[in-house]
């Protein structure tokens, strides 16, 4: 059995399911995939960096820098 079935909520509206690129060019009227800078090139990605394990420790311990 489905979470969704056994919470007893109802089937997702097939119309309501859109990707990201869609609602945003629907909603902001935005390309995400267009260079904002220049409105001609494409976004792509050329190198993945690892998360900041120092930066995400401080930010779950609360120390988030000042107000």
């Amino acid at each position: 059995m489905t979470s969704r079935a056994q919470l007893a909520m109802p089937a997702p509206n097939p119309r309501a399911v859109e990707d990201a690129r869609a609602f945003m060019q629907r909603v902001a009227a935005i390309d995400i995939e267009r260079c904002p800078h220049c409105q001609a090139g494409r976004w792509r990605c050329v190198q993945s960096l690892p998360a900041d394990r120092a930066a995400l420790a401080a930010i779950a311990a609360g120390r988030r820098g000042p107000p």
